[in-house]
């Protein structure tokens, strides 16, 4: 795996598992200032989750991650494959590891199976989930 793409992986794993920043991060940081926390966030831990080999079922599509399903409007896939858009063209770094389409992601096709395996393998020694952000579900203040 190139310097680039482990230090961006190390940036999306942290970032998602804190929510925040380190001193040192840059490329997850500056997409940040363009980009709602929540898009950042949604999308970032579904392409995390995709190649995440602890996320693997005999059913899960290792060559493409399809962000459309059957049962969603054309409304919600327009606005997924947007927000997956504006992901790429401000986080241009990931196109080191994926290659956005229309309606799917799949692997950089400079990438070899060996590299998948290596990135699969960092995935799933270095992700370690934070169970406070395991759900959506938002926690009444203390007041």
């Amino acid at each position: 795996m190139n310097t680039i793409s482990k230090k961006l992986m190390l940036e999306i794993m942290s970032f998602l598992n804190s929510r925040d920043f380190k001193e040192d991060d840059i490329y997850v940081k500056k997409a940040s200032q363009r980009i709602k926390s929540e898009v950042l966030v949604s999308r970032l831990s579904e392409l995390l989750d995709w190649i995440n080999p602890r996320f693997h079922f005999s059913f899960t599509n290792l060559d493409r991650y399809e962000f459309s399903e059957d049962f969603m409007d054309q409304e919600t896939i327009n606005e997924i494959a947007e927000e997956y858009n504006l992901l790429f063209k401000n986080l241009p770094e990931l196109n080191e590891i994926f290659k956005l389409k229309k309606l799917y992601i799949e692997f950089n096709p400079s990438l070899t199976k060996s590299d998948i395996q290596e990135l699969y393998k960092f995935v799933e020694d270095n992700y370690v989930i934070n169970p406070k952000h395991m759900t959506r579900y938002i926690r009444p203040s203390k007041d």
